[in-house]
């Protein structure tokens, strides 16, 4: 049992860990020149982790010859090495990107020279254990050991021990500047009544009942608008309180704004600036790059019509939105915010079902704003599995270092995850890719997410609707009627279904069985 847990499930990690690695580089490799910043620095991880990984496919193979013992305690330190400080960078970049705004073309100017710094490290942390004949079999791998007549503890808790609680803490404040910015531009979600209520107060009706926006009142509105900004700690959402579990097991609402297009010129920029009138907006605003450049690695569940054309899909006409020009210059439009911060016609406006909206009511707003917060998300899931990877055995350090002995099952379980990293990192990189450019990738992203899409609908069909079970009538009553569940993936555009529960054959509780039987429909950014 001991050598299963010791060797061979480190090595079956450690083989899935190539295999998810080699993927994320053919992607990435597959996306040619238009390459951004954060796939850049995903070739740099990947090539650390198969490093770090094949030395731990070998496993106890390698200890009976002393060179091949120390070929594979070289590369499992230097893919060690390059995988925690690609991490390090990787949340670096993250950061710059959500929390101080910079574009993907400076980032990428910065990329080519730190990785020649981060590999140039990481060889040199690799070649001195070799100058100093460190590398010796330590169980279950060749790695970086002491002489028996020499006292190294100081080298190898530099070359092993500081690295990764330097990085750890990097990560751990990275993670929450990163948290924290999404609670700021969720609180700006969540003031988009306040934000309509002021521009509501400032606005004239004209005799064909449409709406005139008075220019003259931005101050007071962007006043009133930041001021929501301010409390966090004390705010609510409408989904609840804004949570970091929240935040990152459920998909959050995606960042809509107020918006108009450039002839109606009304909006607000992802940092809480105005969009104002055309005229104004393209002499005072400088046009950002950001908003042109397109990476597709890092697609983030973007409609695939958008991608192409940077414009939203065109709307059914009878429920498209419409815009008359004003006498004055200004626009006249039959559409307003409602309390989540999309932009529907008035004709929804009383409607309080989420299921009577109208998928075409989806405002339009720059590109930049709907990232944004999957971006943040997106960040934050590579952190979380920098810290399951890493976490079992940071943990056996502290336990060797209170206890002054080795847990061994502690440790097995570190062996595991130390050896299949990848294997996280590539889950969350299939989960924000818009479409996979590889076959074998294609295959796994479809066969993981699809079907973790239909676990999804399943959990919230039973947190919603609270149904008690039905008897084998009912349910295949059920089955055969017209009401589908339907789960709009950005990642493919197809309908998931039948799901079929209908309303009115389910024993709910008083408030849903005075609602009509409406199709139920699961809006997703992407999978979970």
């Amino acid at each position: 049992m001991t050598d299963v847990t010791e060797c061979y499930l480190p090595q079956i990690a450690a083989l899935s860990s190539m295999l998810a690695s080699g993927l994320i580089i053919a992607e990435v490799l597959q996306d040619g020149q238009q390459r951004g910043a954060v796939s850049r620095v995903l070739l740099s991880m990947s090539a650390g982790d198969i490093l770090f990984s094949l030395g731990w496919f070998l496993a106890s193979w390698a200890q009976h010859l002393s060179w091949s013992c120390v070929f594979q305690g070289f590369i499992i330190q230097l893919g060690y090495m390059a995988s925690l400080l690609s991490n390090a960078s990787l949340a670096m970049v993250y950061l710059l990107m959500i929390q101080y705004n910079w574009p993907q073309g400076r980032i990428q100017t910065k990329i080519p020279r730190m990785m020649l710094y981060l590999w140039s490290f990481c060889l040199v942390t690799a070649l001195v254990p070799l100058a100093l004949d460190m590398y010796r079999f330590t169980s279950p791998v060749c790695w970086i050991g002491s002489p028996k007549s020499q006292d190294t503890t100081f080298i190898i808790a530099s070359l092993q021990v500081i690295p990764i609680w330097s990085c750890i803490f990097l990560d751990s404040v990275t993670m929450l500047l990163i948290f924290r910015k999404a609670r700021l531009l969720e609180a700006q979600v969540d003031n988009v009544d306040q934000y309509q209520e002021s521009l509501d107060s400032h606005t004239r009706t004209t005799e064909d009942d449409s709406v005139q926006i008075d220019l003259l009142s931005l101050p007071d509105v962007n006043a009133s608008l930041l001021r929501g900004s301010e409390g966090l700690g004390d705010r609510e959402s409408h989904h609840g309180v804004f949570s970091f579990v929240e935040f990152m097991l459920f998909e959050p609402v995606p960042m809509v704004f107020p918006y108009q297009d450039e002839a109606g010129g009304y909006g607000m920029n992802i940092d809480g600036s105005m969009l104002i009138s055309s005229a104004v907006s393209n002499t005072s605003r400088a046009h950002d790059p950001r908003e042109d450049q397109v990476d597709p690695v890092e697609d983030y569940m973007i409609p695939q019509e958008e991608q192409v054309t940077g414009q939203p899909e065109e709307q059914n006409p009878e429920t498209a939105i419409t815009r008359e020009p004003l006498q004055d210059g200004s626009v006249a439009s039959n559409e307003r915010a409602n309390n989540n911060g999309y932009i529907e016609p008035l004709t929804n406006i009383g409607s309080n079902s989420t299921s009577e909206r109208s998928a075409d009511s989806t405002p339009n707003m720059p590109r930049s704003h709907k990232r944004s917060q999957l971006i943040a998300q997106q960040g934050m899931w590579y952190i979380a599995g920098f810290f399951m990877t890493y976490g079992f055995a940071t943990i056996s350090v502290l336990v060797f270092a209170i206890a002054s002995k080795w847990n061994p099952p502690l440790d097995r379980t570190s062996y595991f995850f130390l050896a299949g990293q990848a294997v996280f990192n590539f889950l969350v990189f299939s989960r924000g890719r818009q479409q996979m450019k590889t076959r074998m990738g294609a295959k796994l992203k479809s066969w993981i997410w699809n079907g973790a899409a239909h676990c999804r609908t399943v959990f919230c069909l039973l947190k919603q609707r609270r149904c008690l079970p039905l008897s084998d009538e009912l349910h295949q009553s059920a089955m055969d009627t017209t009401s589908t569940v339907t789960v709009l993936q950005h990642n493919n555009g197809i309908k998931h279904g039948p799901g079929n529960i209908n309303e009115q054959q389910c024993q709910c509780n008083a408030e849903q069985q005075r609602t009509t039987t409406t199709t139920t429909q699961v809006f997703t950014n992407g999978p979970h």
